[in-house]
């Protein structure tokens, strides 16, 4: 039976009136009963009626299902029956299915082999000479595209960048518009995040600049691709927005190996969730990223859990400093976490940030874990930690985080990881006494 956190709960709710609603029935005074087996949650609450209304859960997308006349999905009794298990999971002891389940779980099988007999049906190979066709017009958009782009960079070189912070929104969206129009979805979205630079703060002239010139570097970079390595074209199409498809990552050798489940991050934009995962080989100290895309009240993938080990084959994305994986297969059986490799201090992590910048300079994040650092705070009130050799690592974290931090280590020393951006660290996870706590750094929604 897979764990679940509150955060994970959080994410398949579909507002945050869900979610309250859903804590609320998370005590078994307000169940008739509840049960549980490796593959399904189920329970009776007791609502208005004279009749409790039957909740069920099948944990392995995780979907909902409840007698409710509720429209949301998924209501208030699901998410509370599954606040209740992840806060207890003792209490959904083995039990009987009950037929009302049974007859759920199999109308969904039977589902699932329909839909999967019709996709194998309707397969079909596709025309080589309409796939090459298509091929060519979006490279020839796309160089056009670049043209258009390369010209609006040269506007901004000599009218300089003083006083865009005065400029609207549609100053960066019409040219990040015209790049979408391209097909080059890539150098759009960070054209767009371009926007918010001049608002954030001391130092946005450099801020900007950096992210002006690295996508003028994709710019200029495509026009002469074909003399790049192949994994450094493949980052280069990635900035872009081109696209492989997982079928071609899974074809592709995979790399078997007990992998650590280190931390984990959600992110919302408007109505897409973004879940990232990050993992580290034992035996091939080697980081993998795998994400978890969901829209609107679609569950996100609850398989990978953070504070575990996983004896599984991964897929990398072709790239020269690969991250992003699939997993090809694994093995349902999942080990506690009490240890993750680290590097010792600040410069053991900033030389290996280097080195991958080096092979990929379009690199925007990298993993990482540090041994031996305790938390503090300087004379403005800025959080921050120490290191072994006393060096200072910046914190990048929305206000009320440092306190989950002192609270889980006690001012002690202890090893930490997340996502290092080349200015400060996004904590994710905290290692204590070899307990993996997770740690949310932007929280979509109170956890207390």
């Amino acid at each position: 039976m897979p764990a679940f956190s509150e955060v994970q709960v959080i994410a398949l709710a579909p507002d945050e009136g869900s979610v309250k609603s859903g804590r609320e029935l998370a005590n078994l005074r307000k169940w008739v009963s509840v049960g549980g087996s490796e593959r399904a949650l189920w329970g009776d609450c007791q609502g208005g009626g004279s009749r409790p209304y039957q909740a069920c859960i099948d944990l392995s997308e995780p979907a909902f299902k409840c007698s409710c006349p509720s429209r949301k999905f998924p209501c208030k009794h699901g998410l509370g029956l599954l606040f209740l298990f992840a806060r207890d999971a003792s209490s959904f002891n083995s039990a009987q299915v009950p037929d009302w389940v049974k007859q759920w779980l199999e109308s969904r099988d039977l589902l699932s082999d329909k839909r999967a007999k019709k996709k194998e049906e309707g397969e079909s190979t596709p025309d080589p000479v309409a796939k090459a066709k298509r091929q060519s017009e979006r490279l020839l958009k796309v160089e056009l595209g670049l043209v258009e782009f390369r010209l609006w960079l040269q506007d901004r070189v000599r009218q300089g960048i003083a006083g865009l912070e005065r400029q609207s929104y549609s100053f960066w969206e019409t040219p990040a518009a015209r790049l979408t129009d391209a097909q080059a979805p890539g150098l759009a979205r960070q054209l767009r995040q371009c926007a918010g630079i001049p608002n954030s703060g001391e130092g946005w002239q450099a801020r900007l600049l950096e992210r002006l010139s690295l996508m003028h570097l994709a710019a200029e970079g495509y026009t002469r691709i074909d003399q790049l390595p192949d994994d450094l074209q493949q980052d280069l199409r990635t900035v872009i927005g081109f696209t492989t498809s997982q079928d071609e990552v899974l074809n592709s050798d995979g790399v078997s190996d007990d992998w650590q489940i280190i931390g984990q991050r959600l992110d919302i934009d408007d109505k897409l969730k973004v879940q990232r995962t990050w993992l580290r080989g034992e035996q091939s100290r080697r980081w993998a990223l795998v994400l978890s895309f969901a829209f609107g009240m679609q569950p996100l993938d609850v398989s990978l859990q953070p504070g575990f080990v996983i004896d599984a084959e991964l897929c990398f994305f072709p790239s020269a400093s690969p991250l992003r994986a699939l997993v090809k297969k694994r093995s349902e059986l999942m080990q506690p976490l009490h240890h993750f490799s680290a590097y010792k201090n600040a410069d053991e992590f900033l030389q290996a940030f280097a080195v991958e910048l080096g092979l990929n300079p379009w690199l925007e994040i990298l993993p990482i874990a540090v041994d031996n650092v305790v938390a503090g705070k300087n004379s403005s009130g800025q959080f921050f930690l120490i290191d072994s050799e006393n060096s200072i690592i910046p914190l990048g974290i929305s206000h009320g985080v440092e306190w989950q931090i002192l609270a889980i280590t006690g001012g002690h020393p202890f090893s930490i990881f997340g996502e290092w951006n080349g200015e400060n660290l996004l904590p994710l996870s905290l290692l204590v006494n070899g307990q993996l706590h997770r740690i949310d750094p932007r929280p979509v929604v109170s956890v207390t």
